[in-house]
């Protein structure tokens, strides 16, 4: 009913401004001297038509407005909606999660992720290496089930591995375990890597775990290293201050190991 009510009378409005514009200029043409003779009934039909017209286009414009702004409320709706009924939790992971994390792992970045074997040595080192991000399922507040949704590593390096790092001897699926620090409050630089999550929301709550934990063991003293592995990661990284490792000052490429310095 409101679609029908803007469109006709976008019809209606459109319709009328033309025809005072239109009967100001056949009245102009059929008498020359009308416009100084009748300048203002001449002016109050220009300016007449010009905004009938212009809140006739106005009409139209209205509904496709409010169809676009039902799809993006029903969105954040969703959402939302979702979120509250499904609560997440994180923890850092066990030697018993790490099967199923690499696979998911090898699902999400391919052949470029580290074993099995190497996961357990950098856990055995740091046993916060690799953080999960999961999903609650509850029905009239009850618990029913419980899903992996999202998770995150990040590997606080002892001066060798910084070295390897720099120096492309190592990467993010490639730390030897004497690489890893084995005191957190011994790291000098922490490397972040392997963020992935299933969904919007899960996005949301594994980039808001990421940073407070990041926000947590920072100081003027430490860097972060991280490499990009898709778009959306270089977006993040630029959004948050990284650079290219190999100059120091351009933005952040996929596949190029980057840093954040927060002494600087």
């Amino acid at each position: 009913m409101v679609r029908w009510n803007f469109t006709n009378a976008g019809v209606i409005l459109c319709t009328v401004g033309a025809a005072a514009w239109g009967f100001r200029e056949a009245f102009l043409k059929m008498n020359p001297r009308a416009e100084s003779e009748w300048g203002t009934l001449s002016y109050s039909l220009l300016v007449a038509g010009f905004i009938l017209t212009a809140i006739g286009v106005l009409a139209f414009l209205v509904p496709p407005m409010l169809g676009l702004g039902r799809p993006l409320k029903e969105i954040v709706d969703d959402i939302t909606s979702r979120a509250k009924d499904s609560p997440h939790l994180h923890k850092f992971a066990e030697p018993i999660d790490l099967a199923a994390l690499h696979e998911i792992y090898a699902h999400h970045f391919g052949k470029d992720v580290p074993s099995v074997e190497l996961m357990r040595s950098w856990m055995k080192r740091c046993k916060t290496a690799f953080t999960l991000i999961y999903r609650e399922t509850r029905k009239s507040g009850l618990f029913t089930s419980r899903k992996l949704v999202g998770s995150f590593k990040v590997l606080p390096l002892t001066t060798s591995g910084v070295k390897a790092l720099q120096h492309g001897q190592a990467t993010g699926a490639s730390f030897k375990p004497e690489h890893i620090c084995a005191t957190e409050n011994g790291a000098s630089a922490y490397y972040i890597g392997d963020l992935f999550a299933t969904d919007r929301i899960a996005k949301a709550v594994a980039l808001y775990e990421l940073q407070a934990y990041c926000t947590k063991i920072s100081s003027p003293s430490v860097t972060f290293y991280a490499r990009p592995l898709s778009a959306e990661g270089r977006r993040v990284m630029i959004r948050r201050g990284f650079v290219q490792m190999a100059d120091g000052k351009s933005q952040p490429e996929i596949g190029k190991l980057c840093f954040l310095d927060l002494s600087s």
